[in-house]
């Protein structure tokens, strides 16, 4: 009796041993020296300090800290890990439709499409509870965790951000599609304004708070803290301004084509009739790296009788002929990694944008439209 006693004892004790080595032996399979979240291996991988916290630090100035680095699996010292022109900030790692930038500053995980486990995609959560989903505040260029990202008392998810679906040039009418479903149409005359600015310039605007934790939903503030409640005050009327606007660049309606992703958008009126279109805000691609002519980027100004012409957005124009061999592609306004279709000589409408062209002997050899 006193053997199987014995016997049980031993037993019990080295499982009771064998349950507390197993957290150690994990943890030691993930050591963290400096308690930032991220394995010391990773971090001496990496060259980063084991004994420093690196957590918020950014060292490629990518706008992704280290922590998010870590968890998008991009390389802390490098702004394009993958070399495939799209920089980590911009990569979706887990494809839930908002990119690593976005989930780090909106605290969902970019390498979990559902960080919540709420059965809603983070792309389709809302994380301040503006009426602007995740992915819609992620294309559009508005930020994910203030309810009025451009301060006009106007919330986000009234500034009829989306896409143009329908645009008649002769009449004037232009239709845009809001990420939340709402469709408006209404008239472009001389009096609107077009602006325009790319996606990084828009988002580069939205204040570091240097802390990527993972947040809770229920953190952001109330509804009742949204832009234009009644608890606003005097400020809380429309005004009827974009007041981000007067800092981008004055371009011209030809940037108005279907596809294009609205930033922002505001009617002259909303109870008006006819209504009336104020200010359109279009997001166009990045301009800083092309400065080459084959890599510039424009519009289409004309096409007849297999001749180009491309208004360049830097200024000029590029002229060349189109013949069967020239390869002519579609790229997506609203995904960057996506890849291209092939498109035809009947893609090629004025006013639609230009991603690259490429012109040897005075014939388009390639040319990449965005739609």
């Amino acid at each position: 009796m006193k053997i199987k006693t014995l016997k049980f004892t031993i037993t019990a004790s080295v499982a009771a041993l064998a349950v507390m080595l197993v957290p150690s032996i994990a943890a030691a399979g993930k050591a963290d020296r400096n308690r930032d979240g991220i394995p010391d291996k990773w971090e001496r991988k990496h060259g980063l300090s084991l004994k420093v916290n690196q957590r918020n630090r950014d060292q490629d100035a990518d706008g992704l800290r280290n922590l998010a680095e870590f968890r998008s699996a991009t390389d802390p010292n490098e702004v394009d890990s993958d070399q495939d022109g799209v920089d980590d900030n911009d990569e979706d790692r887990d494809d839930d439709g908002v990119d690593n930038g976005n989930e780090q500053r909106e605290g969902t995980l970019p390498n979990d499409r559902n960080t919540d486990n709420d059965r809603l995609p983070d792309g389709r959560e809302d994380a301040d509870r503006d009426g602007l989903s995740n992915l819609g505040e992620d294309v559009s260029a508005n930020d994910p965790i203030d309810q009025d990202t451009d301060n006009d008392t106007t919330g986000d998810g009234d500034e009829q951000a989306g896409w143009i679906t329908a645009y008649d040039p002769a009449t004037g009418e232009l239709t845009i599609e809001g990420f939340d479903g709402l469709i408006v149409t209404a008239l472009v005359d001389d009096s609107t304004r077009v602006a325009c600015d790319d996606e990084d310039t828009e988002e580069s605007t939205h204040d570091e708070d240097g802390d990527d934790d993972r947040r809770s939903l229920s953190s952001v503030r109330s509804d009742d803290d949204a832009p234009g409640s009644d608890d606003d005050g005097p400020g809380d009327e429309d005004d009827g301004d974009l007041e981000d606007g007067d800092d981008n660049r004055v371009c011209p309606q030809d940037l108005l084509v279907v596809g294009a992703r609205i930033h922002e958008a505001e009617l002259v009126d909303p109870n008006a009739s006819p209504l009336v279109w104020q200010e359109i805000e279009v997001l166009v691609p990045d301009l800083e790296d092309d400065t080459e002519v084959e890599e510039s980027i424009g519009t289409i100004e004309s096409f007849e009788a297999g001749i180009l012409t491309i208004t360049l957005t830097a200024g000029g124009t590029l002229t060349g002929t189109v013949d069967s061999s020239t390869e002519i592609e579609c790229g997506s306004l609203y995904d960057e990694e996506a890849p291209e279709g092939i498109c035809g000589t009947e893609d090629l409408l004025p006013g639609t944008l230009v991603h690259e062209a490429e012109l040897v002997g005075g014939r388009y050899d390639d040319v990449e439209l965005l739609r």
